[in-house]
């Protein structure tokens, strides 16, 4: 981009760049012993292990390992996973949480109760 420049066309330009760099990028997420490969919705553990998730399972363990430590209750969960079209049971969180915690272990998602859910790895 020569000199001078107007502003739009530069901010064009970088748009541009981003459209073509999109899908290149490797996005992960690590917590402790785990991480969670975006791009291939898969968890990794450290020893090699890999497992395939469903979009659900996929995008509540993205919620819980984005923020370890926190407490996430089941209305909050619900708010990340669902649009407001769909009104899935209470119940769905729990069974995800069952078939995530098969995955990573009993101990990594903990349940405080009548709070919610934190995902916590006790390395």
């Amino acid at each position: 981009l020569a000199k001078p420049f107007q502003t739009e066309e530069l901010i064009a330009r970088l748009n541009a760049i981003l459209r073509r760099s999109e899908g290149r990028v490797h996005s992960t997420v690590k917590v402790g012993r785990f991480e969670l490969d975006e791009n291939r919705q898969r968890l990794i553990i450290e020893d090699g292990t890999e497992h395939s998730l469903t979009g659900t399972e996929f995008r509540l363990l993205r919620c819980l390992m984005g923020r370890p430590g926190h407490i996430f209750s089941k209305e909050q969960l619900m708010e990340q996973l669902y649009n407001l079209n769909e009104s899935p049971n209470e119940n769905t969180i729990e069974a995800y949480i069952r078939r995530l915690r098969k995955l990573v272990g009993p101990e990594t998602i903990a349940t405080k109760r009548g709070q919610g859910y934190l995902f916590n790895d006790p390395v």
